[in-house]
């Protein structure tokens, strides 16, 4: 399941804010951002693991 934490780390880079000069975010709201990301990936790898498909797919929007 690593190969999911790393898609979904990499989409939240990507759709990471970057301001006017397009440096990386910094301070503690990046750091808090990253966290989060990788907290629900963490989440989908359990319940992946643990074949609760309702809820992984509750991680995921209907459309």
């Amino acid at each position: 399941m690593n190969a999911l934490r790393h898609v979904t780390f990499a989409a939240g880079i990507g759709l990471a804010p970057v301001d006017a000069g397009g440096a990386e975010p910094s301070g503690w709201q990046a750091l808090a951002d990253e966290r989060a990301v990788i907290r629900i990936a963490d989440a989908i790898d359990r319940a992946v693991d643990a074949q609760d498909w309702k809820l992984a797919r509750s991680y995921f929007a209907d459309r």
